[in-house]
């Protein structure tokens, strides 16, 4: 999740929306001020905003937008839960150990402060390249610790997602700032949308999120991504100058001009899709034995909804052992 402020514009850039699903956000939602698409809230009297009230009637498979932004989400769900637990933001985990005795045992994590932590259940929740250099793996390398437990070893290489390095595909996106008609705007959108399919992804961030002026999110797919970027060993990645000039021209071509206007580049380990092809069974979480769990998008599948899914279904796994 990435939301970005400019100016008098507001854009998510990272995921754009949410998916309900089931009862396994239920609290999660009551969280946040998220936004009912057009087609529900025009033909229904709920309001547009999903509160507590409308959490029975909300649709099963609708996209939401966050009023106040993705991010504004994720750190209402952090702030619930801060003041009795250590939460540490921008921390990055770099060390784990395993301690164990006659009577009991327990993990420790290091972070790159140098500052350490100590449980008896571990749950990692990061992307695939960090949890596979965690727990020891080199950026190129099938195995991992020599001294993993048997049962741990035989559960992390033959699971396809960790067994073979994880796949990075460039995502270019552009962040536009307009001023004027909002519905004459996405109207102009529409049509070129339709004539230019390489839009992976886009979102009216005024229409349903938390820009008060109208503001566009373009997300581009792999491909076009990957001929429009720099991508060079110890390099930022970077777009091309071509990129900015191909995505102008083509809004100009339907009479989107925007005042403010920029371009972002994402790198993203994509879920390896190689369990699905070969028939074995894709668990929402992985539970490596010795307390340990993975969870995240990179087990259950990409976008928020599979990550949330895949953390709960872990949690349900700890607190059963916890019982």
């Amino acid at each position: 999740m990435a939301t970005r402020r400019q100016k008098e514009w507001t854009f998510d850039h990272g995921a754009l929306r949410i998916e309900s699903f089931g009862d396994y956000n239920r609290d999660l939602w009551a969280l946040g001020e998220f936004n009912l698409p057009t087609t529900i809230a025009s033909n229904s009297t709920a309001k547009p905003s999903l509160g507590s009230q409308a959490l029975n009637a909300r649709p099963f498979s609708y996209t939401h937008t966050s009023r106040d932004g993705m991010t504004g989400w994720a750190k209402r769900s952090v702030a619930q839960f801060s003041p009795q637990t250590n939460t540490r933001l921008e921390a990055q985990a770099t060390k784990l150990d395993r301690q164990s005795s006659n009577q009991s045992s327990h993990w420790t994590v290091t972070l790159n402060s140098g500052e350490e932590f100590t449980a008896t259940h571990l749950l990692i929740t990061a992307p695939a390249p960090q949890a596979r250099e965690l727990l020891g793996f080199t950026p190129q390398s099938t195995t991992t610790w020599a001294n993993a437990p048997t049962e741990w070893r035989e559960r992390l290489l033959a699971d396809v997602r960790l067994k073979t390095p994880p796949t990075y595909a460039p995502c270019v996106t552009a962040l536009a700032g307009f001023r004027g008609d909002a519905i004459a705007l996405r109207e102009a959108w529409k049509k070129l949308s339709a004539e230019w399919p390489e839009a992976m992804n886009s979102l009216w961030n005024d229409e349903h999120g938390p820009s008060s002026l109208p503001a566009l999110t373009l997300q581009m797919n792999e491909a076009w991504s990957r001929t429009h970027t720099h991508d060079e060993p110890g390099k930022p990645l970077a777009a091309t100058s071509e990129a900015t000039s191909e995505i102008l021209s083509r809004l100009q071509s339907v009479g989107l001009a925007p005042e403010f206007f920029e371009l972002k580049v994402w790198r993203y380990a994509y879920p390896s899709d190689q369990g699905a092809a070969s028939g074995s069974p894709r668990s929402p979480s992985l539970n490596l034995g010795q307390k340990l769990w993975l969870a995240g998008d990179a087990w259950a599948g990409t976008g928020v909804r599979a990550a949330v899914f895949s953390g709960f279904m872990a949690a349900r796994q700890i607190a059963e052992d916890l019982t």
